[in-house]
């Protein structure tokens, strides 16, 4: 098969020849939009043949050069940066159209006098290489000097030293830092090119069609800490193409680079990443896996400034060193059991003796993996174990259970497997090992022969270094001098309660030691009382009755897990982890929810509530639900996954109050893999915020954020933002009504919206569906907005308007690229306005 694009490249690059023999065509260079430290400063040499002058050595023109005199070794090339200055990196380049490739051996010395001199890069031979754009970058650790010198010994190419640029940059981390890729470090066949319009700086990154193309960035930041890493590229092919991106050694994801208009036009995809300080490898990598055939204009890297903190490294399965195989992208709701996982991809062990090898990246002593097995076939639950290996040697067999996934049949599902329309595949199991593992250790899940599951499917896994157990508080009470005892599986629910009581009459807190206690029945009634844990990996409340019913002020939790006993979904089993009236003063700190109905549900009266730090995980309902007059109340720095509803809901319900759920804020969470609906919904209320918050991978039934008027809620009224967050396969289909829903869905479903709703500072990207979706049938009104709305990859339209959409909205700055289907479809016509502003691309 004919590589069209290569083709159509080395057609344009013997026009470009012929040209320049003919003085026909000059291309266009443009400057590095990166802080060039050497650009336009003086510069002199000890020698130079005739036109060919040091000033040609920093004057940002890729075509000009300079050259010494013949055979007068050493060749000296000295810039003046004017002051002293730090630097940590120097790129010299050669005319990228030079087909011969040559060894220059070069030392770099540094100066604050130009008269004595230090040695700032040791003597060494440098190939300038055709096939990656005649590029040589050097790094070091930060020298401060006011003159920078190039000392050249030899060249295999010339009869004297050549450069056609020298760069010198300091690389630090900054709200803006760019790293242009015709800088970084290319090999593979990846080369610099500028046959394209519309890139940044001195040219682009291409040879992407070539199996190993490698593009490295040398990219330096102050703290250790996770940055939102940016790459700009162009693709042209008529398809999605992949590439590999890898951080400081590690294959962290294969990117999806939707298709664009043409080869002068360039968008950008972004990943959160985890950064040393100091100096990091970012990689982008074309493999045998991949599709490759893009090219690469630059990256950015700025601080992460949305999404939870969080304290584990995630490592994906299909990254991972394995002998198995790979499960590969997939949305095929119920027919691929990959599609409800982290990415789409998953990695099967079907065989005795397939594994996958995980190397730690940071100290653990804590593992978390989600996994599939198959159900039993009366669905109650199948048990099986995994075998664990630490560095080649057995660990331990850990136990896994299709009991809490596998629902079959229509809402609210069964555990029959006769029903049909099996989903809700996978589940979570967590590990602490008996000692803490040291950066480098491989830890190794096999299916070995005593494993007796026909399969493993395993997602991820998530590492972990948990602090020591938090030691028990003065003024407290801890439930074991009641009677509870740990880890002996008896009920201990009732010296739960005396002690709860006990500690509210004499006013201290509550203990929860390290171990796991086993409660039975309904939840306990509280208010006014704090409960506290040795952290959630620690102290560990299981079964039916490991619950809360709130019912007052001052509610008050920290630090413990809650692992509950639900298998199947009725609304009105008491089976929430924390319901009811949390009054005012109620805080919900550092607890871990799994296996519950729903996470947390609070209602009017509630007041000022905060949900801080929690990790929700595989529920049969909501996350996190506002419900019903909340009010003033924040969720912040949560985590939540594989939620049975809404991960987090505001929910102004009337069958609980008229008033409406208000000033209400939900920031800086992280939501994944939500097997049911949304992953944030708004259903009417007043003056919510919903911010920086991460939503990704919706499975079905719902979008990555919803405002709607559906389910009798209290009609919208203020101002209700949607604002700067970050949506990645976002949207999803409805498989009863047939229709798909968008990354942020409008839905005007049960009354008019007539409040202000500001969608703003929107990121959306690789969506299976639409980018946004505004349906009815009510009225949207006039007082929608969509600003700075940024969408890469759309399934379908960019923007859809159904049918029975009435209304308007305003559109600003709405950037769309890589929809397959069109930037717009507005199937309801002249019944929904869509009043254009400016800065709006791509539709």
């Amino acid at each position: 098969m004919v590589n069209l694009k290569k083709l159509l490249s080395v057609i344009t690059s013997f026009v470009m020849i012929a040209f320049l023999l003919l003085g026909l065509y000059v291309p266009k260079v443009k400057a590095d939009d990166s802080v060039n430290l050497a650009k336009n400063k003086s510069i002199t040499a000890n020698s130079y043949v005739q036109g060919f002058v040091p000033q040609n050595a920093n004057d940002g023109n890729i075509q000009t050069y300079w050259e010494a005199s013949s055979n007068t070794y050493p060749n000296l090339l000295t810039v003046d940066l004017g002051t002293q200055q730090t630097f940590n990196r120097i790129v010299l380049k050669l005319n990228p159209s030079w087909s011969t490739g040559r060894t220059q051996d070069i030392e770099i010395l540094g100066s604050n006098d130009n008269s004595s001199y230090s040695t700032i890069v040791a003597r060494a031979s440098y190939y300038f290489d055709p096939n990656t754009g005649n590029v040589v970058t050097i790094t070091f650790s930060n020298k401060s000097y006011r003159y920078v010198r190039l000392k050249i010994y030899s060249n295999n190419g010339a009869n004297g030293g050549q450069i056609a640029e020298i760069e010198v940059y300091y690389d630090v981390s900054s709200s803006t830092g760019k790293y242009e890729a015709e800088n970084a470090i290319l090999s593979g066949g990846a080369k610099v090119n500028f046959d394209h319009t519309g890139y940044s700086g001195t040219g682009f990154v291409d040879g992407y069609w070539i199996v190993g193309a490698t593009t490295t960035f040398n990219v330096m930041v102050l703290t250790k800490t996770e940055y939102t890493l940016t790459i700009r590229y162009a693709n042209a092919t008529g398809s999605i193409k992949t590439v590999s991106l890898y951080v400081n050694g590690r294959k962290i994801k294969q990117l999806r680079l939707p298709n664009l208009s043409n080869w002068d036009t360039w968008a950008d995809v972004s990943e959160f990443v985890l950064l040393n300080a100091g100096s990091n490898a970012i990689t982008i990598k074309y493999e045998s896996t991949d599709s490759g055939n893009i090219n690469i204009d630059y990256i950015t890297v700025k601080p992460k400034d949305r999404g939870a903190n969080l304290p584990f490294i995630k490592h994906e399965a299909e990254y991972a060193s394995t002998n198995a195989s790979i499960m590969q992208y997939s949305v095929l709701y119920r027919t691929d059991i990959q599609s409800e996982a982290s990415g789409r991809r998953a990695v099967k062990l079907d065989n005795t003796g397939q594994y996958i090898e995980f190397t730690l990246t940071e100290p653990a002593n804590a593992m978390v993996i989600r996994y599939c097995i198959p159900d039993s076939v009366d669905g109650q639950g199948l048990n099986a174990t995994l075998s664990i290996y630490v560095n080649n040697v057995h660990y331990q067999d850990i136990q896994l259970t299709s009991k809490y996934a596998w629902v079959y049949g229509e809402y609210p599902w069964t555990n029959n497997p006769a029903d049909g329309k099996a989903h809700h595949f996978f589940d979570e199991v967590r590990l602490m090992f008996s000692t803490t593992y040291s950066t480098g250790t491989k830890i190794k899940l096999q299916k070995d022969s005593g494993d007796n599951a026909a399969y493993f499917i395993i997602d991820f896994v998530e590492f972990e270094n948990v602090p020591a157990p938090i030691s028990q508080p003065s003024n407290s009470l801890s439930i074991t001098a009641y009677g509870a005892t740990p880890n002996d599986g008896t009920d201990d629910k009732q010296a739960i309660i005396n002690c709860i009581n006990d500690a509210k009459a004499q006013g201290k807190i509550v203990w929860i030691p390290s171990g796991v206690f086993d409660l039975s029945g309904g939840p306990i009634t509280v208010d006014n009382v704090t409960i506290k844990g040795a952290g959630m990996w620690y102290s560990v409340l299981r079964g039916s009755g490991a619950a809360f019913a709130l019912n007052g002020n001052n509610c008050r939790f920290y630090d413990f897990a809650i692992y509950g006993n639900t298998t199947q979904r009725i609304d009105s089993a008491p089976e929430t982890a924390f319901d009811g009236n949390a009054g005012t003063g109620s805080i919900i700190q550092n607890i871990w929810i799994e296996h519950v109905k729903c996470g947390i549900w609070v209602n009017y009266p509630t007041d000022g509530i905060q949900i801080l730090g929690c990790r929700i995980r595989n529920t049969l309902a909501d996350g996190i639900n506002l419900c019903g007059g909340t009010k003033n109340s924040t969720v912040q720095q949560c985590h939540i996954r594989n939620t049975g509803d809404d991960a987090i809901a505001i929910w102004s319900a009337t069958w609980i109050s008229n008033n409406p759920s208000q000033n209400n804020t939900v920031k800086y969470n992280t939501i994944e893999c939500p097997w049911l609906a949304n992953g944030i919904a708004i259903y009417g209320g007043a003056n919510n915020v919903v911010e920086y918050n991460i939503v990704k991978d919706i499975i079905a039934f719902g979008g990555g954020i919803l405002v709607s008027s559906n389910y009798s809620c209290v009609a919208f009224s203020g101002t209700t933002t949607v604002r700067y967050n970050t949506i990645e396969r976002g949207s999803s289909y409805e498989w009863n009504l047939n229709y798909a829903r968008g990354a942020i869905w409008i839905n005007a479903a049960q009354q008019d919206i007539n409040a202000t709703i500001g969608i703003q500072s929107i990121e959306i990207y690789d969506t299976p569906y639409q980018g946004i979706f505004i349906e009815g049938p009510y009225s949207v009104g006039s007082n929608l907005s969509f600003n700075n709305v940024y969408i890469n990859g759309a399934g379908t339209y960019g923007i859809e308007i159904a049918s029975n959409a009435r209304g308007s909205a305003t559109f600003n700055s709405v950037v769309i690229f890589g929809a397959t289907y069109g930037g717009l479809l507005n199937s309801a016509g002249s019944n929904f306005t869509l009043n254009k502003g400016s800065g709006n691309i791509g539709w």
